[in-house]
């Protein structure tokens, strides 16, 4: 119990923190909301009584002007809160995946890669788009509560002279049939909140456990259903699948919906009913008053209106407290995921002062495993990356080679060893400046939706003439023909966006390292999309490209080898040759003839 109050508090604080004036509308809008039928009921019972009083109608006329212009400044001061609260809601929303996206940013990428944590990211998905769980819900269940709790204050104050009034019922005392009455009104409002809570948690627990595999499962299928870039291989192997798009779809939401909802509307429905029976059992109660003649005719509305309005706050304050209560699964998750480790403090050295003249990284003894693993990636890793050279990293499927760059990035720290530049291990640099020194083409390397010139970028504002001349070093001078900087790639946001090539794409991404004009240039298989003549083109043109910069090519291809000064072997996560191409293939028993050989044999005629 301990710990679920600590993270609601938490929670509380949270919201508190990512939009500031969030709650104290949310709280005023339903505190305004539950004083204004006091207003009404008040002023009524006092326009009845002068009635009966044969008051002069410039009397009654004053009471019923008050009422009209109170009840009118209320409702604009409701309209008021309420509009603001649903635009800090969507404030709020926003900067809470603002919060998790810096939080996935500042977690150690090896964590980030993890199917656990993914996992867990989906999960919380899930959880904030149900009735129970999201923010809305839990900030309007805040603002019910304190607003219910005004609402029994006031109720209370205005039942007291009803409770004092004083009548005998059948030898039964006034005293004995306020206890019987009070009773009654507790046990119901017990049962009522029970029985919500239990619905809730119903509903809850079905969206964790079973929703979620179905929503997964939705959102993958339709994925690939409405996704135009997979039209062509439905076309050509299975129409059906597309047909049948519809009916999957139906079949799998209605079966989440109709179970949600009625695991939570049964809940709602016995609330409601207990509700009426109340509702009978203080209309009685109040009757009875007025037929022994304890109370007057005006005070029969307002006596009425305040009780009921006892249970109707009281049910409020039991329906936020059924949801803030059981949402606390979603805290939990939240926290937890809130509270991950993040990648340690890097150094605070200035790379550029760190670098002098050459830029030499090394690694030494470097060895990795995943966390949660016992098998090495990498194993005792010595390699040294020169200033100026040109070095190719190969291997089969496996080997380690985008680990190696993920470690050479900073992205991976070695499980052992140490990497270190001109001498400091790199965890001593200041980790973005660190960054900087990199270009870099991933294998898996993507590309936004945006303008092409934002795109080679990566940023709003850039060099126009420098975002051609890259585009143009890499072979994209008809592409530019056809289109400008300010063309968007794809559609998603822009229906005249265009759609490029797989070839076109890679060349895209390669523009963008070389705008970049890091001292390191890395190719992660950046050419498996381009025919080996494009290849042999870019690869010819990069040693002039590159200058006085490092470059690391990693490729299945090996004829990209030749371009290099040395080439490093991976083979199961152990770096068994070093070299030159000729060294290498003077060397007929080596990894690397071997790789060669199989390559070259499918070039040659028969």
């Amino acid at each position: 119990m301990r710990d679920k109050i600590i993270r609601f508090f938490r929670l509380c604080s949270y919201f508190s923190s990512l939009e500031p004036r969030y709650f104290p509308c949310v709280i005023l809008f339903n505190m305004m909301k539950s004083v204004r039928p006091f207003v009404n009921l008040y002023l009524s019972k006092c326009i009845i009584d002068l009635i009966f009083m044969n008051m002069s109608l410039t009397e009654i006329m004053k009471y019923v002007w008050s009422m009209i212009l109170i009840n009118l400044l209320m409702m604009v001061a409701e309209g008021y809160f309420q509009s603001r609260s649903q635009y800090h809601d969507f404030n709020l929303i926003r900067n809470h995946d603002m919060m998790k996206a810096k939080k996935l940013m500042n977690l150690n990428y090896e964590l980030v890669e993890d199917d656990s944590l993914q996992d867990s990211i989906v999960e919380l998905q899930y959880l904030e788009m149900t009735g129970i769980y999201n923010f809305p819900s839990f900030g309007k269940s805040i603002g019910n509560f304190f607003g219910g709790l005004v609402g029994v204050l006031i109720s209370l104050f205005f039942s007291i002279e009803f409770f004092k009034a004083d009548f005998t019922f059948r030898g039964l005392n006034n005293g004995v049939m306020n206890f019987i009455f009070l009773v009654i009104f507790i046990l119901l409002n017990t049962l009522s909140f029970k029985v919500i809570s239990k619905s809730n948690k119903e509903a809850g627990n079905f969206t964790r456990n079973t929703g979620n595999g179905i929503f997964r499962y939705i959102r993958s299928y339709m994925n690939i259903i409405y996704n135009y870039r997979t039209g062509k291989d439905i076309r050509l192997y299975d129409m059906n699948l597309a047909e049948n798009a519809g009916e999957v779809y139906t079949e799998n939401m209605c079966h989440i919906y109709s179970t949600f909802w009625r695991k939570l509307g049964k809940g709602t429905t016995i609330s409601e009913i207990l509700s009426s029976i109340l509702s009978v059992i203080i209309f009685m109660f109040v009757g009875m008053k007025a037929l022994y003649g304890v109370i007057s005719v005006g005070q029969i509305m307002l006596y009425i209106g305040a009780i009921n309005n006892i249970f109707k706050n009281a049910s409020e304050i039991v329906k936020s407290l059924s949801i803030i209560i059981p949402s606390d699964l979603y805290r939990e998750k939240l926290f937890r995921f809130m509270d991950l480790n993040e990648s340690e403090g890097r150094g605070e050295i200035s790379v550029e002062k760190g670098l002098g003249s050459k830029c030499e990284i090394e690694f030494k003894s470097v060895s990795f495993k995943y966390p949660g693993t016992d098998k090495y990636v990498l194993k005792n890793i010595n390699l040294k990356f020169k200033p100026g050279q040109r070095l190719a990293i190969v291997g089969m499927n496996g080997s380690g080679k985008t680990t190696l760059i993920k470690l050479l990035l900073g992205l991976y720290d070695p499980t052992e060893g140490e990497i270190t530049l001109n001498g400091k291990n790199i965890r001593n640099y200041k980790q973005d400046e660190y960054l900087d020194i990199f270009s870099v083409v991933f294998q898996d390397f993507k590309l936004l939706s945006l303008a092409l010139g934002e795109n080679v970028a990566a940023s709003r504002e850039y060099d126009h003439d420098e975002v051609r001349c890259s585009l143009q070093k890499v072979g994209l001078s008809k592409f530019l023909e056809r289109n400008d900087l300010n063309t968007y790639l794809y559609r998603e946001f822009d229906e005249n966006g265009v759609e490029i090539s797989g070839g076109e794409a890679q060349k895209i991404a390669m523009a963008r390292a070389i705008y970049k004009k890091g001292r390191f240039i890395v190719l992660d298989e950046p050419t498996a999309a381009l025919d080996p003549i494009s290849e042999f083109e870019i690869y010819s043109k990069f040693n002039n490209i590159i200058g006085d910069n490092t470059a690391v090519y990693i490729s299945h291809r090996l004829s990209s080898c030749r371009f290099c000064d040395n080439i490093c072997v991976l083979n199961e996560g152990v770096l068994v040759q070093y070299g030159s191409h000729g060294e290498l293939m003077a060397d007929s028993d080596g990894k690397y003839y071997e790789l060669w050989s199989s390559q070259a044999k499918h070039y040659k005629e028969k």
